[in-house]
């Protein structure tokens, strides 16, 4: 592996256990692209387990824009326009982290002809609620230092930007795509 895609996957490693911020993150839009190109990949692999090929596509697509777009938004808010590029690419690196992360328990589906008593399913399960857990966790830390404001406050925003877009994501994606 090169030693720049090392150094990368280091970086958002550092976000995801609280020893990175925001602006250790290359402010160069090349990044974020690459960032988020990554992000919607994965996102679009986690779809495709349980959904066709075109609303994994479009699902990610649209999960990828709605982050960028409210992230844009509320920095926007605070004034904070000149941390994007670093926001945004701490958000989609961990996010990618946490895609693949979780792709290995999703691909098990226990969950498939199970009336819910296999431990199997109860293992998974607490895996993906862990991981929900620990990626609200790591969103609040990034939202924290991109607005310089208190941990407390970045979960409550972590909560309220995972609510908006699995809200979105249920409007606009149809179930006839799935």
């Amino acid at each position: 592996m090169p030693a720049a895609a090392i150094a990368i996957l280091k970086a958002y490693f550092r976000i995801c256990l609280f020893r990175g911020e925001p602006r250790e993150m290359p402010a160069a839009t090349a990044f974020l692209v690459f960032s988020a190109g990554l992000y919607t990949l994965a996102g679009m692999l986690l779809v495709l387990v349980y959904q066709s090929l075109s609303a994994a596509v479009l699902s990610a697509l649209l999960e990828t824009a709605l982050l960028l777009g409210v992230i844009w938004l509320l920095l926007a808010a605070f004034r904070l326009q000149s941390r994007f590029n670093q926001t945004a690419s701490a958000l989609t690196g961990s996010g990618f982290l946490f895609s693949l992360f979780s792709l290995p328990l999703f691909l098990l589906r226990p969950w498939e002809g199970d009336a819910g008593g296999s431990p199997l399913l109860a293992l998974v399960s607490l895996a993906l609620l862990f991981l929900f857990g620990w990626n609200i966790a790591v969103i609040g830390h990034i939202l924290r230092h991109a607005l310089s404001t208190r941990f407390a406050a970045g979960i409550l925003l972590a909560i309220g930007y995972v609510w908006l877009i699995t809200a979105a994501l249920g409007f606009f994606i149809p179930e006839t795509l799935t």
